[in-house]
């Protein structure tokens, strides 16, 4: 293709050099291949411009770029803002996928993963081909595939767009992290529906304020990046994104005035049942998983798929369809030992799952979690307290160390487990405190593993080791009988 025709939309200050052939994009100077165009994009850590000598010997024909380089001899498309453009560029260089299908993007601090797949099972039981981006992988015409990022970089994330559109995709939902929004990889095409579920303390590490945080899930809903919005209207961010939004806002909510709610609702380790009144029509929706963030999550996805012509039959049908999440309040039942595996890794969505088991537990709630390492560690402490406070016992563990030393974590979270009167103890490794606890259990107990959910690695110093809480668990119930 031509870098000309990549270039529309784009408004380029300056074009150095000659129209070219482009047969491959990429922002990564070792994986440029000959005829290739080359992104200087500026991170962190590093900056693309300072790979550019690289990228040409590897065989990039073309650059684009914030400054200009005045000693190499390929043609230099300079911008004001590179992300921006390798968004529209990796559109338009798969022949703009998206808009030939329904897109849903899902983004908020918690139940992201929960609701998408929700949306996919609804879609499906209205007869639609659904494809998914997300946290757990992507799904492509029925087949699965291991996950990269929660929102893929926009050359990969078209790549998807184009195999799904090839294989006659009616709908994708995805996940729509802050960060891409923050990185504009979703610029260069329109959201059918952007939905929105919630919005607490995360990614500080990189946002700095939750203020910053919260503006950047904001940019979603406008009339840039979505055509309707659903919103949570019993958050607070959710409340003035309907205020503030140039684009039609529809609500979900059980504490504020709302398009759909719920009402009579009843919740059990089997999953959760209610009666949705979704413009003053009801319908009762049943769940396999339970807790009352589940029914926000089934609400959030019936509005969406109902604004998109989805009838209330094929809603139903399709909430109760789906019978497990992986990672997301997956349950594991063998003899006496009942066990919940889930990703929740904030403050506010392990309050959220263990304010849920404490709707149907019996027993004791004994809880094993930990924090990642180089990741927001303001909000260690705070998970200290929360878990501390609703468990009967807590196992403080590692997550995912990465660069940090475990105990130096563990640490930061026993400074909030210290206020409260909750019984705890610390076992760095994390196979050795899930097998602590699952030893301490007796019948009726809840043994609930956060923060990893469906991840198949621990990290530890850059090094990704294969680790699955799931098998672990299997593994010493087996050993043990």
């Amino acid at each position: 293709m031509k870098l000309s025709k990549l270039l529309q939309g784009i408004r380029p200050k300056e074009i150095i050099g000659q129209d070219r052939k482009i047969t491959n994009l990429s922002h990564d100077s070792k994986t440029i291949s000959d005829d290739g165009l080359f992104f200087c994009l500026q991170g962190e850590k590093t900056d693309g411009h300072d790979f550019v000598y690289e990228a040409l010997k590897n065989g990039a024909t073309a650059i684009i770029s914030q400054k200009v380089f005045d000693d190499i001899d390929i043609t230099q498309v300079i911008v004001d803002d590179t992300r921006s453009a390798m968004s529209i560029i990796s559109a338009n260089f798969y022949d703009n996928p998206a808009k030939s299908m329904r897109l849903i993007g899902v983004t908020g601090t918690n139940g992201k993963t929960t609701t998408t797949y929700i949306i996919k099972s609804i879609g499906e039981a209205a007869g639609k081909k659904v494809g998914l981006i997300g946290t757990s992988g992507t799904i492509i015409d029925g087949k699965t595939y291991p996950p990269t990022l929660t929102t893929p970089d926009p050359i990969e994330l078209h790549s998807i767009f184009r195999q799904m559109a090839d294989c006659d995709t009616n709908w994708v939902v995805m996940e729509v992290s802050a960060h891409a929004i923050e990185l504009k990889k979703i610029d260069g095409f329109v959201f059918d529906v952007a939905v929105f579920t919630n919005c607490t303390q995360d990614h500080l590490d990189f946002f700095k304020t939750i203020e910053n945080y919260r503006q950047a899930k904001s940019k979603l809903f406008c009339s840039y990046y979505a055509k309707l919005a659903v919103i949570n209207s019993d958050d607070e961010l959710g409340r003035k994104i309907c205020q503030t939004s140039d684009i039609p806002c529809f609500t979900y909510g059980c504490k504020n005035p709302s398009d759909a709610f719920g009402v009579n609702y009843s919740s059990s380790f089997n999953g959760l049942k209610y009666v949705i009144n979704i413009f003053d029509k009801l319908y009762e929706i049943n769940f396999a998983l339970p807790g009352k963030f589940n029914m926000y999550n089934t609400l959030c996805a019936a509005l969406t798929c109902y604004i998109l012509n989805v009838s209330l039959y094929d809603i139903a049908a399709g909430i109760k369809n789906l019978k497990t999440v992986k990672g997301r309040f997956e349950t594991y039942i063998k003899d006496d030992k009942q066990v919940i595996i889930d990703y929740a890794h904030t403050p506010d969505g392990l309050v959220n799952i263990l304010y849920g088991i404490k709707e149907f537990a019996k027993g004791k709630i004994i809880t094993v979690f930990g924090c990642g390492g180089n990741r927001d560690k303001d909000k260690r402490a705070k998970m200290g307290k929360a878990v501390c406070s609703l468990s009967d016992y807590t196992v403080i563990t590692s997550d995912n160390p990465r660069f940090e030393k475990p105990e130096d974590i563990i640490y930061d979270i026993e400074q909030g487990a210290k206020q409260t009167r909750g019984l705890y103890t610390c076992i760095p490794d994390r196979k050795q405190a899930i097998k602590h606890a699952i030893s301490l259990s007796q019948k009726d107990d809840i043994i609930l593993i956060a923060g990893k959910g469906d991840e198949s690695y621990q990290e530890i110093k850059g090094v990704k080791y294969p680790f699955s809480d799931l098998e672990v668990v299997k593994n010493f119930i087996k050993n043990t009988e």
